[in-house]
């Protein structure tokens, strides 16, 4: 009888974790049948001085047979534990406090505040009791890059993970909400996979005793290989002894065939490069970009590794990248600007001569160096895996019969870990591992279904590290590991140090934060303090920064357009990455400096690099990479509403929208929220063939009545803005294109006017006019920082009665000018931090 495989066996094994999973879900968390029976309430009729109000001013439009702004006041019952119910009324207390509604005439100053103060105190009571019960956060979990890094930390590997798992679900931007965060049968086995992949490596990385790789390829291994003219491989120079890619249309021209690498992993790139022909005015430089890929057109997608300035001087760069299995580099010009080489049949060299003798610009390679990172064990490797047990060599024989008469033995070597103690270790290495993956002790009951799984595994296999690894795996997939383990009312000091190094780490507590919650120390605001310093400190901080920068100004949807080749041919790689690459050090530099948080409005400094500079028209002032630079009034720049990065993805890849920029402006730095428009009111276009002037379109949208309260504010930044292209270049007039016989060419389109008058006559005229208006009101843009950190660090947008709370965060920074650094401490020190 054949013998079953000693691995794991997805069918049985996986129900089994799915069901520890799911019962493991039960027990952490209230049900959503728990959830729905609690929601269950009688609706309450709206206290009396509510009800007059309404009545008086409110329901003429927004009764049953009018219902304006999609509003019914006749039949909205005050069902406050309801949440669409509850946000309705909120959206009733905001626009009648501000002044909004009634839209004409004035109120009686005393009615409206006897209305506020019942309709708000009805609020902050169904909210607060709400909070109280479940908590401000529901289940939350890990995104999937805090659980690949989980993951990768647990068992000292370099593995992405993410790819593995289901894309995030955003809620007002941010992957951390938890309301957006589902789980389903697809996603968990989505989970079962990830950790699969992950414990491969690492069990794969121990059994194997992996050694460095490392190769360093010079010129006659990199150019092109003999026998052809195809011209896809760099140039060789035999005399200088490097090869050449040059500015060429041609697709994948720059790719190096022996550069492929055999096994996906962690790389380490160093190359040596020069310039050949940098244009004249370009201070001897040629913005090259380095990618990996298969480099051809059946698998034509091409990853970036990053962007470098090749000077007239040999200069070497460093890059290191996750490179997949086949992949090889492809290293070439990628300034859009600079004069390309012509081509014939996919040939430059040839027909044409060489391209050196045309002054085309191109980047020479000394050498490339490659090293692997990721498949070396070393001793924290093997401790977090199988801890002080050894492995050793094992030889498995089979036989396999040949005819009738004879036989064939095989003889297969394979490394095992092996234990005297099985049982005992098993439930030693399972439980320590669970007390890492938890983020806190656990009991020997609590480890004890992990650790019985992994026996049961061990004594079907007869192998103790498919039992070891069998425990491992449900520990990746349980409840425990995946969600935040938080209770209502105040976090427990395990759950606040997981909170906080999540937070600003985005992955596991390290010994320090352990260390503070097991000794009940890191609740003490100074202790809390401190770390919060300490962790913004550590390098491991640009997670923060890069993640938390992303979601916030939602720049993650900056690949979601292309601009239009024709319109903005001077677009290429280096500047889109740049574009990001400024924003990512402007805000590292305000939390490092605690600089306040009125540069995201208006600052006299940014960061660019030479590329970036010449796209701002800005003066370089010498040198390589990301610097920060001085702003002068001229530049017409400062802060980060004008970062090219921003403007990019308010905008298509064609034109420009006042509303889409309007609309971010409020909702990502004042802070203020923008309802959807009414399903009957259509959207407004912009007329690329520059006929109309989009403030003439809007200026028909204001007139409709459901339209004029959100204008009155949209309307002002999203002007203002206009200034700026689709890709974050300034102007005066708008980009069209334009036919004319039989041929497409840009021309210049109607001027941009980017001012505005407000109805109560003040006015501006440009951009810098807009800015003084906004920094007026410092606390308001620190609340509005404050209201997105809570968010994202917490997992749930504030509520109706956290607004008293993010207000005394903006207070409490104001001593120190409402510095970034200060308001992030101060989040963490505020209630809404400390409690679920």
């Amino acid at each position: 009888m054949m013998k079953r495989p000693q691995t794991i066996c997805l069918s049985r094994i996986g129900r089994t974790i799915w069901v520890i999973a799911v019962l493991g879900l039960f027990v952490t968390f209230r049900t959503p049948f728990d959830l729905f029976l609690s929601s269950i309430v009688i609706a309450e009729e709206p206290p009396v001085a509510v009800a007059e109000f309404l009545e008086q001013n409110c329901t003429v439009c927004h009764d049953s047979g009018t219902t304006e702004g999609d509003l019914d006041l006749e039949t909205l019952a005050m069902d406050l534990e309801n949440p669409d119910n509850f946000h309705r009324w909120e959206r009733v207390y905001d626009r009648v406090r501000t002044g909004e509604m009634p839209p004409e005439g004035e109120l009686d100053k005393s009615e409206k505040k006897v209305f506020v103060s019942a309709l708000g105190k009805s609020l902050l009571n169904a909210d607060a009791a709400h909070t109280q019960k479940l908590g401000r956060v529901s289940a939350r979990r890990l995104t999937r890059a805090q659980y690949e890094r989980d993951v990768c930390q647990l068992l000292q590997i370099d593995v992405p993970l993410q790819e593995y798992l289901p894309a995030e679900s955003l809620d007002d931007g941010f992957d951390t909400v938890s309301s957006s965060q589902q789980i389903s049968g697809h996603s968990l086995s989505a989970y079962l996979k990830a950790a699969d992949v992950a414990l491969d490596a690492a069990f794969d990385r121990v059994l194997e005793n992996s050694s460095k790789h490392k190769v360093k390829l010079d010129w006659t291994k990199l150019r092109r290989q003999e026998g052809g003219w195809y011209d896809r491989e760099p140039e060789g120079r035999p005399k200088q002894k490097d090869v050449v890619s040059w500015s060429t249309n041609i697709v994948f021209h720059g790719r190096m065939r022996n550069t492929k690498v055999r096994e996906a992993g962690r790389y380490r790139i160093r190359l040596r490069v020069q310039s050949v022909n940098p244009p004249p005015k370009s201070g001897g430089r040629v913005w090259c970009g380095i990618e990996s890929g298969f480099g051809n057109s059946q698998e034509s997608r091409l990853y970036w590794i990053g962007g470098f300035e090749a000077t007239d001087k040999p200069t070497e760069y460093e890059f290191v990248a996750w490179i997949k299995e086949g992949h090889k580099l492809i290293v070439s010009p990628r300034d859009s600007a600079l004069r390309k080489s012509r081509s014939d049949g996919g040939q430059i060299i040839g027909k044409f001569g060489s391209p050196e003798l045309r002054d085309v610009p191109g980047v020479a390679i000394k050498w490339i160096e490659m090293e692997r990172l990721d498949n070396v064990v070393g001793a924290k490797g093997r401790q977090a895996l199988i801890g002080s047990l050894n492995v050793r060599r094992v030889t498995d024989r089979s036989t396999k019969a040949k005819g009738k008469k004879a036989s064939k033995v095989s003889l297969t070597k394979r490394r095992e870990v092996v234990s005297k103690k099985p049982e005992t270790d098993l439930r030693k290495l399972t439980r320590e591992f669970a007390e890492r993956a938890f983020r806190q002790p656990i009991t020997e009951e609590e480890s004890k279904i992990y650790s019985d799984f992994a026996i049961e595994r061990y004594k079907e296999a007869k192998s103790f590290q498919v039992g070891l690894r069998a425990g491992y795996r449900a520990i990746l997939c349980s409840p425990r590991f995946l969600y935040f383990e938080e209770t209502p009312g105040k976090l427990d000091d395990y759950a606040l140090a997981n909170r906080l190094s999540h937070f600003l780490w985005g992955k596991s507590p390290d010994e320090e934060l352990l260390k503070l919650a097991a000794d009940g120390s890191i609740g003490d605001s100074k202790v809390l303090a401190g770390q919060v310093e300490r962790l913004l400190d550590d390098d491991q901080s640009s997670l923060f920064v890069e993640e938390f920068t992303e979601q916030w100004l939602k720049l993650y949807e900056i690949n979601e357009t292309n601009p239009d080749a024709k319109l903005y041919p001077e677009y290429d790689d280096v500047l889109h990455h740049s574009l990001l690459e400024e924003t990512h050090a402007f805000v590292a530099e305000l939390i490092d400096q605690d600089l306040p948080i009125t540069n995201v409005v208006d600052s006299n400094f940014t960061f660019l690099n030479s590329r970036l500079a010449r796209h701002y028209d800005i003066d370089w002032p010498g040198g390589t990479g990301m610097k920060r630079v001085k702003l002068k009034k001229a530049d017409r720049r400062g802060g980060i509403i004008t970062h090219g990065s921003v403007l990019k993805v308010t905008a298509n890849g064609t034109a420009t929208s006042p509303i889409l920029r309007g609309v971010w402006m409020l909702e990502r730095v004042v802070g203020l929220h923008v309802p959807p428009p009414p399903s009957n009111v259509p959207a407004v276009e912009p007329d690329i063939r520059g006929a109309t002037s989009i403030r003439t379109r809007l200026a028909k949208h204001r007139n409709l009545d459901s339209c004029k309260a959100c204008h009155v504010k949209i309307d002002p930044p999203g002007f203002a803005l206009e200034s700026y292209d689709v890709i974050g270049g300034y102007r005066t007039r708008y980009r069209t294109l334009e036919s004319k016989n039989g041929k497409t060419r840009r021309s210049e389109g109607k001027r941009v006017d980017p001012s505005y008058t407000f109805p109560s006559g003040k006015k501006f005229s440009n951009v810098a006019g807009l800015k003084k208006l906004m920094l007026k009101n410092p606390e308001q843009l620190a609340k509005a920082f404050a209201s997105h950190l809570v968010t994202y660090a917490t997992g749930a947008e504030p509520t109706f009665a956290d607004r008293k709370g993010i207000a005394k965060i903006a207070k409490a920074a104001e001593a120190d000018k409402w510095g970034v650094r200060s308001i992030i401490k101060h989040v963490v020190l505020s209630p809404q931090f400390k409690y679920k």
